[in-house]
């Protein structure tokens, strides 16, 4: 049986698609622009945005697949529950023909869709890709400036002092675990009140 495509909810709640009609993945990076006085505007770096995937997707009452054990009487109505549960919620899209490793987790940012005479849904579903920022804690140890003597005997700070190459620690992970929780998942917990 050839592998279909699924949605995944973090719940473990699993959306499979009778059909893929079409998939689109779109890459898309903005190049900054910064005008300057002569009125040129110069470009001096390229951001990556976060991956978009679109399904047009096919849903039935009876799947097309005869030996699937999904579908059935309220498939349809289900499917459609599915997508108003995860409105707040990140997913995961598995299934053939898509980047590896480059996916991640995935947020539905619409799915208009149309009922079909065939008792079936036909959905276009928009994703987009979550990039969740990392970053690194550091302590960072600091020498005391020096301290000099000018020629009166009055002791006063250099106007710079150069306190070389300093040398840092990692913080453990459990000190920064609670920084990694995405920014939709935080929004959701503060909405619903589960945080």
């Amino acid at each position: 049986m050839p592998e279909r495509y699924r949605l995944t909810r973090p719940n473990g709640r699993v959306l499979t698609f009778d059909a893929v009609l079409r998939l689109t993945i779109t890459h898309q990076n903005r190049v900054t622009d910064h005008p300057i006085e002569s009125g040129s505007p110069v470009s001096d770096h390229i951001q990556a945005l976060p991956l978009e995937i679109t399904l047009l997707a096919v849903t039935t009452e009876s799947p097309l697949d005869w030996q699937s054990a999904e579908g059935g009487p309220g498939h349809v109505n289900a499917a459609l529950a599915f997508f108003e549960a995860a409105r707040f919620e990140t997913l995961v899209l598995s299934g053939p023909r898509l980047p590896r490793g480059q996916v991640g987790e995935l947020a539905l940012v619409r799915w208009p869709y149309d009922l079909t005479s065939k008792r079936g849904v036909r959905p276009t579903i928009l994703l987009r890709q979550i990039k969740k920022a990392t970053g690194r804690q550091v302590r960072i140890a600091v020498s005391q400036p020096v301290v000099t003597e000018d020629f009166d005997g009055a002791n006063e700070l250099a106007d710079e002092v150069d306190l070389g190459e300093q040398p840092t620690e990692t913080l453990p992970d459990d000190a920064r675990a609670e920084q990694d929780q995405s920014i939709l998942s935080s929004w959701t917990d503060w909405l619903f009140g589960e945080g």
